[in-house]
């Protein structure tokens, strides 16, 4: 079974201990929880699914900022925010700036699961999607400057033809380059090319 991850910044250290201990017994949570937003900052590292729960109300840095910091960083995990005392604009804003779900406490253990599971699964779409690119830029980045040149002319849909015109080589060059596209990149057709590219 896959270990679910989730973090839990929240300055009240009585609910932040009630919701650890919660999650860790009723499913197959792995829980680190903070006191504050530094806390979580210094030690927190983007690198696997997970799902982060910020507090909205905190001193120093609150939730929303928190929220705010993690969208310029481009974090790949879900966020969650968490309030005792809620407003439509505040839910809105948090929405508006990435947040997958607002919950209000008290929550109820059924609402608390299904935002997790979603939250999760969402954290490890983006993970995924950002694997694929990493996995594309490394086989690109593998071209030579010239097998580039033949490549972004070829994703375009031109024919060798047309590409040798452009780039002043003869076809028989250009079949060349497509030969080695086809090796370095491990696919044998256009079509795949221009998956790579998309």
């Amino acid at each position: 079974m896959t270990v679910k991850s989730v973090h839990i910044v929240d300055d009240d250290k009585q609910h932040r201990s009630s919701l650890s201990w919660f999650l860790r017994t009723s499913d197959d949570y792995s829980v680190r929880d903070y006191g504050s937003a530094r806390e979580f900052l210094r030690k927190y590292k983007d690198t696997k699914p997970a799902v982060l729960l910020f507090d909205v109300h905190m001193p120093d840095i609150d939730g929303i900022e928190l929220l705010e910091i993690m969208q310029r960083e481009n974090v790949l995990a879900s966020v969650v925010m968490l309030t005792g005392y809620g407003t439509v604009s505040t839910a809105m804003k948090a929405v508006k700036l990435g947040a997958h779900d607002f919950l209000e406490k008290p929550f109820t253990e059924r609402s608390i699961h299904v935002t997790l599971d979603e939250a999760l699964s969402v954290s490890k779409r983006r993970f995924f999607a950002a694997q694929i690119e990493a996995e594309r830029e490394g086989a690109l980045s593998a071209l030579t400057k010239r097998e580039r040149h033949v490549f972004d002319r070829l994703v375009l849909g031109e024919t060798n033809k047309m590409v040798a015109r452009k780039l002043h080589i003869t076809e028989r060059t250009v079949e060349t380059h497509r030969a080695n596209l086809i090796s370095k990149l491990g696919i044998n057709t256009l079509a795949g090319l221009i998956e790579l590219n998309n």
